[in-house]
C-alpha cells in the first residue's frame, strides 16, 4: 500500500485559519473541535486518496486533477501529486462554488 506525504499549501493553511477565527469568535469550543476534525480528516488522505470524488464544479470545466473531501460544513479540495497530497483550500459548502474555485485554484496553482 503507497503511504502518501499530506502537505498543506499555506494558503489553504489561511483558509483554516479564517474559518477557525471567525467560529471562535462566538463558538470557542466548537472552533477547536472543527479544527482538529478538519486537520484528522485531511490527514487521513495518507491512505487511499483518490477514494474522494473529483470536484463535481471543476470537472465540467475538465479539471479532474481536484479531489474533494467533505467534513461538516467544509470542504477540502486537494489534488495528488506522486505520493504527495497537496490541500489546496478549505472553503464552506454553503457558498457558490464554481466562480471561488475556478479563481482560488488556478491562482493557487500559480503560486505554489
Amino acid at each position: 500500500m503507497t503511504q502518501y506525504h499530506v502537505r498543506w499549501t499555506a494558503c489553504a493553511r489561511d483558509d483554516l485559519e479564517e474559518i477557525i477565527d471567525s467560529i471562535y469568535q462566538t463558538l470557542p469550543e466548537y472552533a477547536i473541535k472543527e479544527l482538529d476534525k478538519i486537520e484528522d480528516k485531511a490527514n487521513d488522505l495518507d491512505t487511499f486518496p483518490e477514494k474522494y470524488r473529483v470536484v463535481p464544479e471543476l470537472r465540467e470545466f475538465g479539471y479532474l486533477k481536484y479531489r474533494q473531501l467533505l467534513v461538516d460544513y467544509w470542504r477540502i479540495i486537494y489534488k495528488v501529486e506522486e505520493n504527495n497530497v497537496f490541500i489546496m483550500l478549505v472553503i464552506d459548502t454553503r457558498r457558490d462554488l464554481t466562480d471561488i474555485l475556478l479563481k482560488e485554484l488556478l491562482f493557487r496553482e500559480s503560486v505554489e
